[in-house]
């Protein structure tokens, strides 16, 4: 089906003139490179586009999907309406959305359980980074701060949990009559601990309890 859309709009699009080209080019608001890719079959245009040109040329999509060609000439009957906005458009809309939902977003956010990144608050909205840093700055500064601690005190506590799994872990082994060697510690653990030096500060410490020597 899409080989014959494709050949069905190169057909339709190489009817046009020089001109009408250029005046549908400027109607799309795309680049003529890329016109040409559609025109000569080397690439389909996206819905969008595809859309655009059904309008404009008065041409109806089933008909290109079908793989009918136009028995009448094909001319430009109408600029495309408001209903496809442009790229520049779409983009300020984007950025000139109404600043009360940053500000909703962000206080939202101070209150959320557990904490979010900034960059979550902006995914939930489709914002950019950018106007919630130039208009809401201490907000924004104060969620990121906010996540940060959350960040931090999951690390503590992973840390934490990860010299008490040393410490049983050890024991464990001690008491099963098997040496307190990384190689014989390193399968039994399941957060690593000996890699963080509060890790093995732990062991020595076993080790120094146990009479046993540093290693």
């Amino acid at each position: 089906m899409l080989e014959t859309l494709k050949q069905a709009l190169t057909i339709t699009l190489s009817r046009l003139s020089i001109a009408e080209i250029s005046i549908l080019i400027s109607l799309l608001q795309t680049c003529r490179p890329s016109f040409k890719l559609w025109q000569t079959g080397a690439k389909l245009p996206g819905l969008h586009f595809l859309l655009k040109i059904c309008y404009s040329l008065d041409l109806p999509l089933l008909n290109l999907v079908c793989g009918k060609e136009p028995n009448a000439p094909v001319r430009i009957a109408r600029s495309t309406p408001e209903m496809f906005p442009t790229e520049s458009k779409r983009r300020r809309s984007y950025t000139l959305r109404n600043p009360k939902e940053f500000e909703d977003a962000l206080r939202s956010a101070l209150e959320e359980e557990p904490p979010v990144p900034v960059k979550q608050v902006i995914a939930r909205l489709g914002f950019k980074s950018s106007n919630m840093s130039r208009r809401f700055p201490e907000l924004r500064a104060a969620v990121a701060k906010r996540y940060a601690d959350y960040r931090k005190s999951l690390l503590a506590k992973r840390r934490e949990e990860s010299v008490l799994e040393v410490q049983r872990v050890a024991q464990e082994v001690h008491h099963a009559g098997i040496p307190l060697r990384y190689r014989q510690l390193f399968p039994r653990l399941t957060m690593g601990g000996l890699f963080r030096p509060e890790g093995r500060a732990a062991l020595r410490e076993i080790k120094k309890e146990l009479g046993l020597e540093y290693f």
